[in-house]
């Protein structure tokens, strides 16, 4: 989560992309508690762990691969992230 403005709290959402989810999602989140859809960054392979840098410029993906029982590794994605927005663009793995 990153606030940047009294206003507005946007919400990273990671998912497990192999039953119909497509990565990263940002969500904005309302004073009431109320969430709306912003975007969603795809083609990121089970995102299931994020942290944003201290500066919130950057947001880093854990990345797995295999399932609980036999995994097969994994890898970290690195992401800019848009101050207005709050998109991400994708930087490398």
């Amino acid at each position: 989560m990153t606030k940047q403005n009294n206003q507005e709290l946007r919400v990273y959402v990671g998912t497990y992309t192999g039953s119909g989810s497509e990565g990263i999602y940002l969500y904005r989140m309302s004073d009431s508690g109320e969430l709306e859809f912003v975007s969603v960054a795809k083609d990121v392979n089970n995102p299931s762990f994020l942290a944003i840098g201290p500066q919130q410029r950057y947001l880093y993906a854990a990345n797995e691969v295999g399932t609980f029982s036999e995994a097969q590794g994994g890898a970290v994605s690195a992401f800019s992230l848009d101050q207005a927005t709050g998109e991400l663009a994708f930087l490398s793995q």
